[in-house]
């Protein structure tokens, strides 16, 4: 896979968790998704996650989100979510993970 074609697998799937997190939740993490108060907005802390991790949106193959929700017990909840995007078969990979 080259660059270009990173960058745009690595931009669609931050597109897809920006504007489609309710569902991505729902999908891959059913019980955190099930303590949100979904009628409170989510907020995406991008600038902070820069700080904690310069490499975080740097289109690596990887998708880091920190987002912080609030919980029903009116908590705010902050949740990080790593994606690594894998074109094809690397044997270090789950010791990377």
């Amino acid at each position: 896979m080259d660059a270009q074609t990173a960058a745009d697998v690595d931009g669609a799937w931050k597109y897809a968790l920006e504007h489609y997190m309710p569902a991505c939740l729902h999908l891959f993490f059913p019980k955190v998704a099930a303590g949100v108060d979904w009628h409170q907005p989510l907020i995406f802390c991008d600038k902070e996650l820069e700080q904690i991790n310069p490499e975080a949106n740097t289109g690596k193959l990887r998708v880091d989100k920190l987002i912080r929700v609030a919980w029903h017990n009116g908590e705010q909840m902050t949740i990080f979510i790593h994606l690594e995007i894998q074109a094809q078969r690397d044997v270090d990979f789950t010791k990377r993970m």
